[in-house]
């Protein structure tokens, strides 16, 4: 990619999709941030290692334990698209970035740890360490790889990862250039590639003839690394390699050839056979454009402050001070390594920057609905004493219990006709041959599947005491023993707050009817809720998966609501809302239905699912 607008491009290509329009890409993002605490947390339980994830200064990083993070604002409408984007892709990087090291890095090898004293091999082994941790990551979880290159893109769209000149501190040049080519070739990740043939011309111009050529006879161990100690010992060979060079540089500087052996050498040039050949993008070593040896001597009679000249003894020397200075860098000057740190201060700048602007309230990465129980019940569930009369609500709606099952039957049987042709004769028609009448084969056209799992999501604050919490629960639980009855539907219920499952998927509700004597505590964390029931629906195996949220009120936070509402339609979880005496969901529900009198709910919801499975099945 050549600049920064291509860049910003892709990344709204991969985040946003096919919106067109602003506020529909304002919607695509949203959907994207809702889904980040349920990503973030299932690949930290997949690691099968105690991770937690928490907030703190110690922001996007790792110790094999415990991956700090932090609060995702959700952007306001001040907030560009561009904005949104960028936090997306640093925040989804660094989930599968540092989950990456929790899974296959070493953090407590002593001879790493001491190995990373030294500036140098640490910014080396930093850089190493990442592209085999993140090619294993790939391996693992090929949809990472989306999210990781996203991830340098975004560093450069935010300056963390720039150009390198030769006006740079020698580290700089030197680990700008490994950092961007092992990205590029061992890796994969092309979003770099202009970055690469930069940086590759400006160490070209820096250190002595030959490095490149040098470097590139070890590159080709990042194929075979396994561990972080294989990647420390690559990173040790190359500090050698590096320090080698050096010395020979400062040799041949302070002991220049005869008087005439310029002359005789002059058409030649020590590295005619060093770096035309690499920088050549025939021979696949470079990316498209890397300048080749032809082309530096002209590029280094421009050089800056580096002492880059025209290939005389003094210029040598200069590449072989530069050299030692980038092998004698202190932990002061400037350097690539670890992404880490590059990728905490890009995302905690947009992050600062979204909230400045006016946030509409975080997503929180942590909390008990992203670590409830969704296949089995639980016991903290709070219940009344003595139950409410489950046998009075069957009653009233054992009529339209049976005439939903009868419809719901009669449409997904295959419909019978009769015909001149076929492989089955219908009994029933076969008198028709006396009369020379030939239709008597039966033929069954294909039935329609109903595949559906449905969730009935219950509001249990405290708004809906007494009463009403008693005619809510026995809905609940008469809509959901109709549903049974139902072939190809699957339903579950859960309640919120508490986030706690009513009825699992597959088990009978005559088995925990105990569970539907609901009591209300707490407030209404309608998000959270939305995002339980959503964990559980996706670990249904039906096709078609809905949704039904019943409430009495606002919920706590309306923009977080939307974001989880989004995130689940975008992961294919039809959505409504049931409002009990409320409109306050018609504007924030793709489909709301507002009951008067608690006494509706059960024939509302058998009708609102009746209506949607006839829908969706015609």
């Amino acid at each position: 990619m050549k600049d920064i607008t291509e860049i910003r491009a892709y990344l709204r290509d991969k985040f946003v999709g096919k919106a067109v329009t602003p506020s529909d890409m304002i919607k695509s993002c949203k959907a994207v941030l809702g889904s980040l605490p349920i990503v973030a947390n299932s690949l930290t339980a997949a690691s099968g290692k105690p991770v937690a994830i928490r907030y703190g200064d110690k922001l996007g990083s790792t110790d094999g334990k415990t991956i700090y993070l932090m609060q995702m604002p959700i952007p306001g409408a001040s907030t560009d698209v561009d904005t949104f984007v960028l936090m997306l892709a640093l925040a989804y990087g660094l989930i599968h970035h540092e989950v990456g090291h929790v899974n296959d890095s070493t953090f407590d090898d002593q001879d790493i740890n001491e190995s990373r004293q030294s500036p140098l091999i640490d910014h080396i082994f930093g850089i190493i360490e990442d592209v085999r941790q993140e090619n294993v990551h790939i391996a693992r979880y090929p949809g990472s790889k989306l999210y990781l290159d996203g991830l340098a893109a975004a560093l450069q769209v935010t300056g963390h990862y720039s150009a390198v000149t030769a006006q740079e501190p020698p580290l700089a040049i030197l680990t700008g250039y490994l950092l961007y080519r092992l990205y590029w070739e061992y890796r994969g990740d092309y979003t770099v590639e202009n970055m690469l043939i930069q940086a590759e011309d400006a160490v070209r111009q820096t250190f002595p003839e030959g490095l490149v050529a040098r470097l590139e006879t070890v590159m080709p161990r990042m194929d075979d690394l396994e561990s972080s100690a294989d990647a420390m010992d690559l990173a040790r060979d190359i500090a050698d390699l590096l320090q080698d060079e050096a010395d020979k540089a400062k040799e041949a500087a302070s002991n220049p050839p005869p008087s005439g052996a310029d002359d005789q050498q002059g058409g030649q040039g020590d590295s005619s056979q060093d770096d035309s050949t690499t920088g050549d993008p025939s021979q696949g070593d470079s990316p498209q454009g890397s300048s080749s040896q032809d082309d530096k001597s002209q590029d280094d009679s421009s050089g800056g402050g580096s002492g880059h000249g025209d290939g005389s003894d003094d210029d040598q020397a200069q590449r072989a001070q530069n050299l030692q200075a980038a092998i004698d860098a202190d932990d002061t000057q400037k350097g690539y390594g670890d992404r880490s740190g590059d990728i905490a201060s890009a995302l905690k700048g947009l992050v600062n920057e979204v909230e400045s602007d006016g946030s509409d309230g975080h997503v929180d990465l942590t909390g008990a609905h992203l670590n409830a129980e969704i296949k089995t019940t639980e016991s903290n569930l709070p219940l009344v004493s003595p139950g409410y009369d489950m046998a009075e609500a069957l009653s009233v709606t054992a009529q339209l219990r049976m005439r939903l099952v009868r419809e719901m039957q009669a449409f997904t049987d295959g419909e019978i006709s009769v015909g001149t042709r076929g492989r089955r004769l219908s009994g029933g028609h076969l008198s028709r041959v006396g009369v020379c009448d030939g239709r008597v084969f039966k033929t069954v056209d294909e039935e329609v599947e109903v595949n559906t799992a449905v969730c009935l999501l219950i509001d249990v604050s405290g708004s809906m005491k007494d009463q009403r919490i008693a005619l809510a629960s026995q809905a609940l639980y008469a809509t959901t023993r109709a549903m049974e009855g139902i072939a190809g539907v699957n339903v579950a219920a859960a309640a919120f707050p508490g986030f706690s499952v009513v009825k699992p998927f597959g088990v009978s509700s005559r088995l925990v009817q105990d569970r539907f004597h609901l009591d209300v505590h707490g407030s209404t964390p309608m998000a959270e809720g939305i995002t339980h029931a959503r964990r559980m629906l996706s670990a249904t195996p039906e096709r078609r998966r809905m949704l039904i949220v019943i409430t009495d009120g606002d919920p706590d936070s309306r923009p977080a609501t939307e974001v989880a509402i989004l995130s689940a339609q975008a992961a294919g979880i039809e959505v409504y809302g049931l409002g009990i005496q409320t409109n306050a969901g018609e504007k924030l529900f793709p489909s709301w239905v507002t009951i008067k009198s608690i006494g509706e709910l059960p024939f509302t919801m058998m009708g609102l699912l009746r209506e949607r499975l006839f829908a969706k099945a015609a």
